[in-house]
């Protein structure tokens, strides 16, 4: 028994290195272009700015977050090395307590707790 072959599977279809290979070419060609010619882009800066500025700002705001968790994570191990020690030596030391406070004001956060910022 034969298959059935519909009209959609006699299309002749590009290999997707031949659709990548066209496209880079279109590219270079465009880009090309707009140097010899001193083409500016003007609307094209205006969709720029308002598509990727904030863009931007939210992947800054990311990193950001990141690095405050990340330094809070160090402050923390800090304390808790200082706290192994001064245990050894029987009481609490100073610049830990000092320390410990401070990025208790610092981030609004109570020791044991975690936000959501």
């Amino acid at each position: 028994m034969k298959k059935f072959r519909s009209f959609r599977n006699k299309k002749k279809h590009l290999s997707s290195k031949y659709i990548l290979l066209i496209l880079t070419g279109v590219c270079i060609v465009a880009l090309f272009t707009s140097l010899v010619f001193n083409l500016s882009g003007g609307p094209l800066n205006s969709v720029a700015g308002y598509v990727f500025v904030p863009m931007q700002k939210g992947i800054n705001n990311a990193g950001s977050w990141i690095s405050g968790k990340a330094n809070d994570f160090q402050t923390l191990g800090e304390v808790l090395k200082e706290k192994q020690k001064a245990s050894k030596s029987g009481r609490r030391s100073d610049q830990s307590v000092k320390r410990h406070k401070a990025r208790t004001i610092r981030t609004g956060q109570l020791p044991g707790t975690s936000g959501s910022g």
